[in-house]
């Protein structure tokens, strides 16, 4: 609307044009007149809040009267250069939005009037409006920008701020996290250990681990992944300090090679950070005050307290942490709100370099560079001698992290201290922890917001994973208080492979137990991925694993009190394979002597490894290193053959060129020889009134779809006498005829398979055999009939009777025999199913329908053995 409120404008403007034109001179009158330019150019300011942000900006201005467009041009303001930033011509209205701006950048702006002529000439104001303007800061971190309640924000100690009418653009925190403490926004349960004093940690690797590889005087060396490091430093030194290999690597693997058998070494990591953030200058302008370097005090084995003095104009610090022997940047700090911190998580007796950065606008300046030496002693070595010709975990580094003063260090609130605060703090639907007399946590604590309990560590309050349940009286509850005392030998866990992301557990059955818990963890990392709890089954398989990835089992068992076994016992260890075996199996006859094993390639699989075997007949074939999609092998006897096969690729060891092989799980197939058959039509009578629930009809379905696969080539035409002709019956208290083997939509399997699998079951009627009997006789097998059924070539109906009423007609029997006679009648029924009406010499019986694949051999071998 606002457009066409514009449009229409110009047209009454254009229309008095076209007048004044019709009265001589008063054209030339109205050009002679000084076209002024916009007033009052500003940022917009609407009900809701300023339109100015760190990357756009609404330009408004008075409307001229005898304009009809305006023509905006914006530069950018870089150092001492003014650049073309965008021009916007033809302007209908008093505003216009730029959206792609720069933060923190002063951009000036220029409003010319303009209008247009009938005749297409343009007259522009010989003067201009301009406006100079910065955009805003960027919110940095978990920030984020609001345009009118920047100073109304929540903080630890003041959760429900009084905020007033006024509107203040900036920075403010997001409803999930949404208090701001110390310059960055925290959760709902960060508050509650909020007001200690600041403390950073130097991110440096950890889970240290080594390993042997099988045949070789190598190691392969791993750590846990250092967020934000931008490469790693492996050094590795004899006992007495002597270097002797040094790498750098962009991953957290390290093959370390030629190393001399019975030799003491010394494996050292470290994570370099080498950027610092884009697009910051930090050169020192004339006349700014030096940054003074930072006091370090009260140093232990592993942290340091510093504190800086204030800098004018300053809008935050960040502290470099140096490497004291090369000079390298091991870790930057962003965002310090405070003039001190704690930093944690260095080496014993380590000499680091710290620097100060202070942040100005446009700016950086460092102070100059404050060396500290940790306290203790180094680590301690790793002896590398002979050993068992496998992988094997030799020894894993475990980091402690000491303490500082209490009057720097963070310290961890007691349960009654965190209670108390919530009952301060506390609204919503937090739930507040149970404590016990003594003010630790109780071991059981119960959520409110989530219905569940699991079990905590009474002092820190930590949650024990793997222990949720869903309530104190729930079948699979805990006594978190005896956690771990349910005194049994540990459990002896067996795991191995079913797929990619999926294995199978297996434990020990314990009679005292009355359920168990699987706790799956990283095999390197050690962090906790998943727990599943188990009833009496001493079996579980457990899914939604990664490829590729190495895990540690355990089994936790629960007695009927509740009372858990340890879990510090050893898992047992299992990776899953890169690869997925192959899919869509196919063991099928392929000529008289000879059966065809086929299976579909998978993209990452250089290879395959197969194996056949004959049941009680023998050692198997091989056949290696497969590229095909398939294989032929000669058959001998009626005994059934065993298909087994793997997928093979290779992977690269991250941070090396070395190349390993990996396979897949082996998966495999069974089936008996049949036969090439002669050329067939086919009758399917589908019972679509049976009892079978809807699973169980969708078995039916499947078999039927194997029959059609199996029976292929289909036939492509009535005149050709070879293949598969089919045709189609559904039937229940009537019978209909789908298709006939005339039609020609039918000549694939795959429209064969469409038309059975999209047939729906009925409870209209109950399926009378007689009619069906009748129906299919004299509808493909009577003489004349004229559904297309090829002559001189065997003819099979076959039909898998569901729920058969009792046939009392003194016709059933007559109508049944000339159906035999005329055909080769094969019935398929599950165990218990009244078939004994149909006296019929090809009568199948399945246990389930879940045996449906029994069905299919037996039909088959009917088929192969036709007269």
């Amino acid at each position: 609307m606002k457009h066409l409120k514009n449009r229409i404008h110009f047209i009454f403007a254009a229309t008095s044009f076209l007048i004044l034109n019709c009265a001589g001179t008063a054209r030339a009158n109205e050009r002679s007149r000084e076209l002024t330019p916009p007033e009052n150019v500003k940022i917009a300011s609407f009900p809701f809040g300023q339109t100015l942000t760190p990357t756009s900006a609404v330009i408004r201005w008075d409307r001229v009267p005898s304009a009809n467009n305006y023509l905006v041009v914006i530069f950018k303001m870089h150092e001492k250069e003014i650049i073309l930033h965008e021009e916007v011509k033809n302007v209908p209205g008093t505003s216009v939005e730029f959206t792609d701006l720069d933060s923190s950048t002063t951009y000036e702006v220029v409003v010319n009037s303009v209008i247009v002529h009938v005749d297409g000439t343009r007259e522009q104001s010989k003067d201009a409006t301009r406006l100079q303007f910065t955009t805003r800061n960027a919110c940095t971190g978990s920030t984020i920008f609001v345009p009118c309640s920047a100073h109304c924000v929540p903080t630890c100690k003041n959760r429900r701020p009084a905020c007033d009418r006024r509107c203040i653009s900036g920075c403010s925190c997001p409803l999930d996290i949404p208090y701001m403490e110390n310059g960055r926004c925290i959760s709902k349960e960060e508050c509650k250990k909020a007001g200690a004093p600041p403390t950073e940690v130097v991110k440096r690797p950890t889970g240290l681990k080594i390993h042997r590889i099988k045949g070789t005087r190598n190691l392969l060396f791993t750590w846990n992944k250092v967020t934000g490091a931008d490469h790693y430093r492996v050094i590795v030194t004899l006992s007495d300090g002597t270097e002797i290999q040094r790498h750098k690597v962009e991953v957290e693997v390290m093959i370390i090679k030629d190393l001399k058998p019975r030799t003491r070494y010394k494996f050292k990591v470290q994570a370099i950070f080498v950027k610092f953030s884009e697009g910051s200058s930090r050169t020192l302008i004339l006349g700014m005050p030096p940054m003074i370097p930072p006091e370090i005090s009260q140093v232990t084995n592993t942290s340091f307290f510093a504190k800086w003095q204030g800098y004018p104009g300053a809008t935050g610090f960040k502290m470099v942490i140096y490497d004291g022997t090369t000079g390298e940047i091991l870790q930057i700090f962003d965002n310090l709100a405070e003039f001190y911190v704690t930093v944690q998580g260095l080496s014993p007796a380590t000499v680091y370099g710290v620097t100060i950065i202070v942040t100005l606008p446009g700016t950086e300046v460092e102070s100059g560079e404050q060396t500290v030496k940790t306290l203790g002693e180094e680590g301690q070595s790793v002896f590398f001698g002979d050993g068992p010709d496998e992988i094997i975990h030799i020894i894993e580094e475990t980091t402690t992290t000491t303490v500082a003063p209490p009057s720097t260090a963070p310290y961890v609130p007691t349960c009654r201290q965190v209670e108390q605060s919530f009952q301060v703090f506390q609204h919503g639907d937090e739930d507040i922890p149970k404590c016990d007399k003594d003010g630790n946590y109780a071991p059981t604590q119960c959520l409110t917001s989530t219905s569940s309990c699991h079990c905590v560590e009474r002092r820190s309050g930590d949650k024990i994973e793997g222990t949720d349940f869903k309530s104190k009286t729930s079948s699979f509850a805990l006594a978190c208080d005896k956690y771990g005392q349910f005194n049994i030998p540990p459990l002896q866990v067996r795991t191995s492979i079913i797929d990619t992301t999926t294995i199978r557990v297996r434990w020990d059955r314990l009679p005292t137990a009355r359920f168990y818990i699987v706790k799956i963890f990283n095999g390197y990392e050690g962090l906790f991925i998943k727990s599943v709890t188990v009833d009496l089954r001493p079996t579980i398989a457990v899914g939604g694993l990664d490829r590729g990835t190495p895990y540690v089992v355990i089994v936790v068992a629960v007695n009927s009190d509740g009372w858990t076994s340890t879990d510090n016992v050893q898992g047992s260890f299992i990776a899953t394979p890169h690869l997925d075996p192959p899919t869509n199996l196919r063991l099928e006859q392929f000529s008289k002597n000879q059966m065809k094993f086929s299976w579909q390639k998978d993209e990452i699989a250089l290879n395959y490894d197969v194996e056949v075997s004959q049941r009680g007949n023998g050692k198997p074939t091989k056949f290696e290193n497969v590229t095909k999609d398939h294989i032929i092998f000669p058959v001998h006897g009626v005994d059934p053959y065993v298909a087994k096969i793997r997928s093979k690729g290779v992977t690269t060891v991250p941070g090396t060129r070395t190349t390993v092989v990996t396979s897949s799980n082996t998966v495999s197939l069974t089936r008996p020889p049949t036969c090439l058959f002669p050329p067939l039509n086919v009758v399917f009578v589908i019972d679509v009134s049976t009892a079978a629930s809807e699973e169980e009809y969708e078995k039916v379905k499947l078999l039927y779809y194997n029959l059609i696969m199996g029976l292929t080539p289909v036939a492509a035409s009535t005149n050709d006498v070879t293949g598969t002709r089919f045709a189609a019956v559904k039937t229940y208290g009537v019978s209909r005829t789908m298709f006939d083997f005339d039609n020609e939509r039918f000549d694939n399997a795959g429209n064969i398979w469409a038309a059975v699998k999209f047939v729906g079951r009925t409870e209209a009627a109950n399926f009378n055999v007689e009619r069906m009997v009748d129906h299919v006789y004299s509808e493909f097998l009577a003489p004349g009939q004229r559904t297309g059924a090829r002559r001189n070539v065997h003819t099979a109906v076959i039909s898998f009777i569901g729920d058969i009423g009792i046939t009392r007609s003194p016709d059933f029997e007559q109508k049944t025999r000339r159906l035999q006679s005329a055909t080769n009648f094969i019935t398929i029924a599950v165990d218990g199913a009244p078939q004994q009406n149909v006296q019929n010499r090809n009568k199948i019986e399945i246990p389930s329908y879940d045996d449906t694949q029994i069905a299919y051999d037996l039909v088959m071998r009917i088929l192969c053995n036709l007269k």
